[in-house]
């Protein structure tokens, strides 16, 4: 199968998984997962191998958190050991601490881009702003939390540290306000 047939099959199977689900503003679900898919692509500008694997990981990565698709289900359709790997990393257990979840991402470098890319997204200018008081205020803290944790990786992106990255260093100003 073609790199780019990976990336419309997981569109495809994210449409699915997340058919009629909103976003807290209410807006249609799969548009956050194709943001995400989209935004990964900065940070393997030189790898395109990295770049389609980490497309297909940001399209499902909340395919099996937010669904009743399991990984095993997302292996019969046809999806890479290597991609559900990244995809069941990027899944929080309930019982499982932040701290346990985020040591689990940082296993990966795709992993680790596509929760980047995530919370890039997920503090889009507009975005916040739209919640209400509480949920901004407990998303802020969560999201300040991964952000610090994940800045521990100790690999390179096209051979700058996670924290010199443009887009990384947006976040952290996004979430100092």
């Amino acid at each position: 199968m073609s790199i780019n047939e990976e990336v419309v099959k997981a569109l495809r199977i994210a449409m699915s998984a997340h058919e009629g689900q909103t976003d807290l503003q209410g807006n249609s679900y799969i548009q956050h997962p194709m943001r995400v898919s989209q935004l990964v692509v900065d940070f393997f500008t030189n790898e395109p191998l990295y770049i389609k694997r980490a497309q297909v990981v940001a399209m499902l990565h909340d395919v099996i958190e937010d669904s009743d698709v399991s990984s095993d289900d997302l292996l019969r359709s046809g999806v890479s050991s290597t991609v559900v790997a990244d995809v069941v990393r990027l899944t929080k257990a309930h019982s499982q601490m932040p701290a346990q979840y985020l040591d689990c991402i940082k296993q990966s470098r795709v992993a680790t881009a596509v929760k980047f890319a995530d919370l890039i997204d997920n503090t889009a200018p507009g975005r916040l702003v739209q919640l209400k008081s509480a949920d901004k205020k407990r998303l802020q803290e969560k999201y300040r939390f991964y952000y610090t944790c994940l800045l521990g990786v100790d690999f390179c992106y096209n051979g700058a540290q996670p924290k010199d990255h443009p887009l990384v260093r947006m976040l952290g100003e996004r979430l100092a306000r």
